[in-house]
């Protein structure tokens, strides 16, 4: 699909831009799903309009362009594209938020269950050199600075560590001389 730009209500952007971030799903599968959700479509689309570009991943059906158009089309007739978005996104807009917001905490969950993970192998006195290597990559400090202390880590993985930015780390390598 090429680049497909939509003008939209600015508060709708907001929020789709918003809900494809913290879902990490498309902008055009949120698109997808309101206009697939939503009822019949009619109304006037009056406020002031901003773009939006209607992002896809590699999850998304290469034939979306064709889809949102039909989909458009059929709830709504004679509207523009970017008009029946502005309306299922009106109509549906609670229901995805709700479904984002259970997306966001069960990714939450996850992110907790990686961090207690990594927090427990990287203090672990039989962690190979293998999985402190792949541990300094983590995003958690707390994590890195584990590693960073470990006295199986190899010399390779403490060089790549002294370029961390964060301070944690940097004690903790200053703590090993």
């Amino acid at each position: 699909m090429g680049k497909l730009v939509l003008r939209l209500p600015a508060e709708a952007a907001a929020e789709l831009a918003a809900a494809a971030r913290d879902s990490e799903r498309s902008v055009a599968f949120l698109v997808l799903g309101a206009l697939k959700s939503a009822g019949a479509l009619a109304g006037d689309v009056t406020t002031a309009r901003v773009p939006l570009e209607l992002t896809t991943d590699d999850d998304d059906p290469k034939d979306l362009a064709a889809r949102l158009q039909k989909l458009a089309a059929d709830k709504g007739t004679g509207l523009r594209l970017d008009e029946a978005v502005a309306l299922a996104w009106a109509q549906r807009r609670l229901a995805i938020l709700a479904w984002v917001g259970r997306i966001a905490s069960v990714d939450e969950g996850q992110k907790a269950d990686d961090l207690d993970e990594g927090l427990r192998l990287a203090a672990d006195s039989k962690a190979t050199p293998a999985q402190l290597t792949a541990l300094s990559q983590s995003p958690y400090v707390k994590v890195r600075a584990l590693v960073a202390a470990h006295a199986a880590t190899p010399e390779a993985t403490l060089d790549a560590l002294r370029a961390d930015r964060d301070r944690v780390v940097k004690a903790a390598l200053a703590a090993r001389s």
